[in-house]
């Protein structure tokens, strides 16, 4: 039978992001309506934490070119459209809360609401507050990431063991390993030529891979915008490094992708992009910590540490044997596609799947 899920975030709505945590959350409010549920989505033009407002017209106008979006309006604090059988309402930070409120009261019957990120306690006690059933996300090992504990959810969905096992020492919560759900996608080789490194910010290793690029000249570098433009890198780039904006699809990056680098310096919770690659058959280098292994699952080089030659010659190691390294891959990453609306409704318990 058909239920009613409201997703709300302090961050964009589908299929507007700005990282791996909202993409994830896109994906299940996507397949629940597909499977017949009714499925809200609240979220913000302004992100709490990174100056994304200049972002609202270009925001408007990829979801006004989307052919998926239908019923689109616009007025100067929000925009409200339907994206693939999902109702969402994207608006300024102030006004957040007071339009959850008005959205708990129209609908009926409301199964739960999922919730991740900055400032989700809040809305976790004012659904608990209503007797509504409440799931928490935890997406990151920061403080923001793990906000949803202070909340008390009914139900802590960790998206990798790593998590689940940091968030353990701050909750008595029921807590599930949930990890991002991806689909299949027939395997196709690819052709790309250049080694890509996405959100170029510190965190991920943007220090890490100007010092790379310089140390390869000869190799051609794709960078790929995430959080937020880095001026300080993008004033550093080589003259073998190519930049491109925010990418709402990612198909012609990872067409010209030879390997993918994640060259993370804090203890990422899992790591999409590297599903993302390997189902592509592209290989991945990435810095082993936190929850990058799990994602990994046992495909591509993982690095112990961040030591400019050890990668280089992983690089090597990969290009000469190209087709062993991508089949890995893709078989690597098969663990990931699955029926994630079975999945969740069996991990929410008090609910029958459809």
């Amino acid at each position: 039978f058909a239920m009613n899920f409201i997703f709300i975030t302090r961050r964009p709505t589908p299929p507007l992001f700005l990282g791996g945590a909202e993409i994830t959350h896109n994906y299940l409010a996507e397949k629940l309506a597909k499977r017949g549920h009714s499925v809200y989505f609240i979220g913000s033009l302004d992100d709490p934490n990174f100056p994304t407002t200049e972002r609202y017209n270009y925001y408007y106008s990829t979801l006004k070119n989307n052919k998926f979006v239908n019923f689109i309006s616009q007025t100067p604090e929000e925009i409200i459209y339907e994206y693939k059988g999902i109702k969402c309402l994207v608006n300024s930070q102030s006004n957040l809360v007071s339009n959850f409120h008005n959205l708990l009261i129209s609908i009926p019957n409301i199964a739960a609401i999922i919730t991740s990120m900055e400032g989700c306690s809040e809305f976790i006690k004012i659904a608990k507050s209503k007797g509504i059933y409440t799931i928490g996300w935890l997406h990151s090992s920061n403080q923001e990431g793990l906000e949803a504990l202070k909340g008390f959810p009914d139900l802590l969905l960790s998206t990798s063991e790593f998590i689940k096992q940091k968030s353990l020492k701050y909750s008595h919560c029921v807590n599930s390993v949930f990890y991002p759900a991806f689909d299949k996608l027939d395997y196709t080789p690819t052709v790309g030529k250049f080694l890509t490194f996405i959100n170029p910010v510190k965190e991920k290793g943007a220090d890490f891979m100007l010092k790379l690029a310089q140390s390869l000249p000869e190799e051609h570098f794709i960078c790929v915008e995430g959080w937020y433009k880095n001026k300080e890198f993008c004033s550093k780039m080589l003259s073998n490094m190519t930049y491109f904006p925010p990418q709402f699809n990612m198909d012609k990056i990872w067409k010209k992708t030879r390997i993918l680098l994640v060259p993370s310096n804090v203890p990422e919770a899992f790591g999409r992009v590297i599903v993302e690659a390997n189902l592509r058959g592209i290989p991945v280098i990435a810095h082993n910590v936190g929850g990058i292994p799990e994602a990994m699952n046992g495909a591509g080089i993982l690095q112990n540490s961040l030591n400019i030659k050890d990668w280089i010659q992983s690089i090597k190691i990969i290009d000469n044997d190209k087709n062993a390294y991508k089949l890995k891959a893709i078989t690597a990453a098969q663990k990931f596609t699955r029926d994630v609306v079975t999945e969740f409704l069996f991990l929410c318990g008090s609910f029958n799947s459809k």
